[in-house]
């Protein structure tokens, strides 16, 4: 009966540790001029006995504010961060939103404290078409052109991510067996597209932000 028992137990703590943890999570970030706030759900899992390794995915909604008649540069691999073949796109109000699949981790330290990140992987994006100037490397004057958001949202590796994709670096500390705060750093892009090709063989633009934002979680079996 001894061994039956401890069987079942060792078997519980298996278990357990695997155990599915939910979460809703609010960030908000800016640095006075790029402004973005997120809404997120998902679920993480325990690894090991003490639970010290998170994994999980979930579901992120972003929104996105940028500065008035911001730069947009050459969103195409072949053109992006080239200088000879770089064009930039002036947008008048750039705000767009997504809607992702992420997955994260996290190690949990003394279980008080947490670091982790996580990543945009594949979604859509969407919001109102803006007015632009197109300020190309051999034209005469600036083209006024119209823009949209880039509807695909997929990670793949640097200049060859599409679309309006996020991370997150983060620490947190939990308030209690509930509620945590995060805070950290979010790098991110957002891309447009011109209704026409006005640089050859490119219609896609995009521009890149780093900062700082500020989170609080809710998880009920956080443990």
């Amino acid at each position: 009966m001894g061994k039956t028992y401890a069987q079942n137990e060792s078997n519980q703590e298996v278990k357990n540790s695997f155990k599915t943890n939910y979460f809703a999570d609010l960030s908000l970030g800016s640095n006075g001029e790029s402004n973005i706030g997120s809404l997120s759900f998902g679920h993480l899992w325990g690894l090991g006995k003490r639970k010290q390794w998170r994994l999980g995915y979930g579901l992120r909604l972003s929104s996105y504010i940028g500065s008035k008649n911001r730069n947009y540069v050459s969103a195409n691999p072949d053109f992006y961060q080239v200088d000879a073949k770089t064009d930039t796109v002036v947008i008048k109000n750039p705000q767009q939103n997504n809607f992702t699949i992420f997955i994260t981790g996290t190690y949990r330290i003394k279980n008080r404290f947490e670091l982790g990140f996580n990543l945009d992987l594949l979604g859509y994006s969407f919001g109102g078409s803006q007015t632009a100037t197109f300020l190309g490397n051999n034209s005469a004057q600036p083209i006024a052109t119209n823009v949209s958001a880039s509807f695909a949202n997929v990670t793949i590796y640097d200049k060859y991510d599409i679309g309006f994709v996020k991370s997150e670096f983060m620490a947190g500390y939990w308030l209690n067996d509930k509620w945590m705060a995060r805070l950290g750093f979010s790098t991110f892009i957002t891309e447009y597209r011109t209704d026409i090709e006005l640089q050859k063989d490119n219609k896609r633009f995009k521009a890149f932000d780093i900062l700082p934002f500020i989170a609080i979680r809710y998880s009920p079996k956080h443990n």
